[in-house]
């Protein structure tokens, strides 16, 4: 080898390192970059997009080997984790974060780290925890002379000792946060919140002049109104104080602010929980996608570079191809693993939907039950107005539950089409009278112009049939003000066992554009924030309207302008119903007089509950609050059946009711379930019990059910 082929090897060596040099700058400027854009939006509460950077950053932070910026991804997705309620998780990434800091001494970032895990231990009330941390907080920002990282120890170490109703230490924290707070740009918020905390300390220790003084600081502060929930407490507080003072006229006002401050911050919290609900579900299918097109990237931009040096040195060549032979069986296992995460994300999902179905349902279930219980019985007509508004609330969420979950099973394809015979002008009917008191209110009328060939019975699947009509109908009404909404349904084609029908649904509302027609159908989506601020809603109804009909093997299509109402229409092929109708039996519910029945439940609201439906129809109950009760009072006690939850602590609802099959296998036995029935129903049926009914529940149905097996 020559002096002149020396020379242009050193060169293109030299050339080689500066190249990587470069690029490993830029690779941590961009690092930098995506943490701070996931830390902005996870204040705007943007929380899918910010999981999205925190968690590239973090994989490229890893590739640099870069420790500060590996401890700081792992506290962004902390802080992420957190506001998605995931603290189990959020704690973990952050005691990652912070034992990686104090190996490296990076004392300022593992300051707001400690903050952070007190603030998780003080939501979880553990409060000698909360001051552990931030104390140490603290007193690391004290010694670097840091007063923006001292800020929110001081404010978080308030609001424990508040809760705690330490008063004196209390006013003393949110007083020195008040003046650092005034010292650091950008720092509104933490201001405006000492403030408000302040002024219920002060309340509390009945100073009420001081209370007010500090209450009209935040206030102020938040002059633009941003922050909705800070004017609600403010205002509550204003009404408490002046209440307790008798200067009626003042509390009614600040009564009136605090209710208008909680309306707004309601309706932004049902947006951030819409979008939390859609997202928790979705976390662990996120990471691992990230992952993979993250490998895929860095696995792209290796084989590049491998490529540039093994045009000019025969050595590297050989090495490059061993290392890709390994990156090769690398990949495969990773992809391997992959999948086997993914299939355990699955069942996560699987799970949660398990959990969250019972334990929204549950409470709804009081909620629903009670209002309809005190609406019959004559409540004063102030009363009724507020019984109504909590009804129909409780209907709206259950409405709205019952989406997230329909779209998940459509989803998950766990969905099945049945065939059953019904009479569709009559369905039709029930669907409007359902939806009469939402038509009333916005002063609308209905039409209902149905084909007189429509066959009097046809087969098909009832169910899904009702859901896309009452979607269809209720965002006509909805969206529709002192007008009229056309129901018609048109013959297209009819043969010897079927017929095809063409569905319309035509109103006079407010019309999509033309550009945002297609986004409609999509899940979670609205033609506009406008529209979402001033009607409400989820977006999800079209979006299951149209996963439905697919289902049906069919679609929804819309003719529409801005401003002059919309057309939805669909197409359907049924079969012809040639047997005779079922003869409905009138129910009798004397047959109820006099039974014995032992409610089983470990939830004293819904013992109430269940307790008060029966006793109107002379039930003698008879309740216990877990399945080894149950069993011990089977055991000396004659009953007629058993009301039997299936979600108890100690004994649930299946092993009780296994056990009491061993000595008593005819009482009968319904299962009262707030999760979805088609994930027990084979359970219970296994479990030894005759029926079920899921909460919260129809009266009239809960009485047949108990009537049929009572009378067996």
């Amino acid at each position: 080898m020559n002096k002149m082929s020396i020379f242009w090897i050193f060169v293109l060596l030299f050339v080689l390192v500066s190249s990587a040099q470069t690029d490993k700058k830029k690779l941590r400027d961009s690092t930098v970059l995506l943490l701070e854009k996931s830390f902005l939006l996870g204040e705007k509460y943007q929380l899918s997009a910010s999981l999205d950077y925190a968690l590239i950053a973090l994989e490229k932070a890893k590739k640099l080997q870069n420790d500060t910026l590996i401890a700081r991804g792992y506290n962004t997705l902390g802080v992420t984790y957190a506001r998605l309620f995931e603290r189990d998780k959020a704690y973990e990434y952050m005691l990652k974060a912070s034992e990686i800091q104090t190996r490296i001494n990076d004392s300022i970032q593992l300051s707001r780290t400690l903050n952070n895990l007190g603030i998780l231990h003080y939501y979880k009330k553990e409060y000698s925890k909360a001051l552990g941390f931030l104390g140490r907080a603290l007193n690391i920002a004290t010694l670097k002379e840091d007063i923006t990282a001292s800020a929110d120890p001081l404010f978080n170490s308030g609001r424990v000792y508040l809760d705690q109703n330490n008063l004196e230490e209390a006013i003393l924290y949110f007083n020195k946060s008040i003046e650092i707070s005034k010292q650091i740009p950008r720092r509104k918020r933490n201001l405006a919140y000492s403030h408000l905390l302040l002024g219920e300390a002060l309340y509390r220790q009945k100073r009420y002049e001081e209370a007010i003084e500090s209450l009209g600081k935040a206030i102020k502060i938040n002059d633009e109104g941003e922050y909705y929930d800070l004017n609600a407490m403010s205002y509550e507080i204003y009404y408490n104080i002046y209440k307790e003072q008798n200067e009626l006229t003042k509390a009614n006002e600040a009564l009136s602010q605090h209710v208008f401050y909680v309306k707004k911050s309601y309706d932004i919290e049902k947006t951030t929980t819409a979008e939390r609900l859609k997202l928790v579900y979705q976390i662990q299918e996120g990471e691992e996608r990230m992952a993979i097109v993250e490998n895929e990237k860095e696995q792209q931009a290796r084989t590049i570079q491998k490529f540039k040096i093994l045009t000019l040195v025969i050595i590297v060549l050989l090495m490059s191809l061993l290392i890709i032979v390994y990156q090769l069986h690398k990949k495969k296992n990773e992809l391997a693993l992959a999948k086997q995460k993914s299939e355990q994300a699955s069942q996560i999902k699987a799970n949660f939907f398990s959990v969250i179905t019972h334990e929204l349902r549950t409470p709804l279930y009081a909620v629903i039950g009670l209002s309809d219980i005190l609406l019959k019985e004559s409540p004063r007509e102030d009363q009724e107005e507020y019984l109504t508004s909590l009804n129909f609330s409780g209907k709206h969420l259950l409405a709205l539950i019952n989406n997230v979950l329909q779209i998940n099973k459509i989803d998950a394809e766990k969905i099945e089409v049945e065939s059953i015979s019904f009479d569709l002008r009559t369905l039709i009917g029930d669907i409007v009278d359902s939806l009469r008191i939402s038509t009333n209110n916005n002063g609308n009328t209905i039409k209902i112009d149905l084909d007189e060939r429509i066959p009097k019975r046809v087969k098909g699947d009832s169910l899904k049939i009702s859901q896309i009509l009452i979607n269809l109908i209720g965002n006509a009404i909805k969206f529709t003000k002192n007008g009229e909404i056309i129901i018609a349904i048109e013959t297209l084609e009819e043969k010897d066992t079927t017929v095809g029908l063409f569905f319309k649904i035509i109103d006079d509302g407010i019309g999509v554009s033309k550009e945002k027609q297609q986004l409609i159908f999509d899940d979670f989506s609205q033609e506009s924030m406008k529209v979402n601020r001033k009607y409400g809603g989820t977006g999800l109804g079209l979006a299951i309207v149209k996963k439905l009909l697919n289902v049906l093997g069919s679609d929804i299509l819309i003719e529409s302008e801005e401003g002059k109402g919309s057309i939805f229409h669909f197409q359907l092929t049924l079969e012809k119903d040639f047997s005779a109708p079922e003869v409905e039996k009138e129910e009798n519910h004397e047959v109820l007089k006099g039974l014995r029945i032992l409610i089983v439940d470990d939830n004293k609201i819904n013992q109430l509950l269940t307790q008060k439906i029966l006793t109107k129809k002379e039930v003698i109950c008879c309740i216990t609050n877990n399945g080894f009760d149950a069993i011990k009072k089977l055991q000396e006690e004659e009953f007629d059946a058993i009301l039997m939850d299936i979600h108890m602590p100690e004994l649930d609802g299946y092993a009780t009711t296994r056990e009491i099959r061993k000595f008593n296998p005819k009482v009968p036995i319904i299962a009262l379930t707030a999760s979805k029935l088609e994930d027990t129903a084979e359970k219970i049926k296994s479990a030894g019990m005759n029926d079920y009914i899921s909460k919260p529940f129809v009266t009239e149905e809960f009485y047949k059910k108990i009537s049929e097996l009572a009378s067996k």
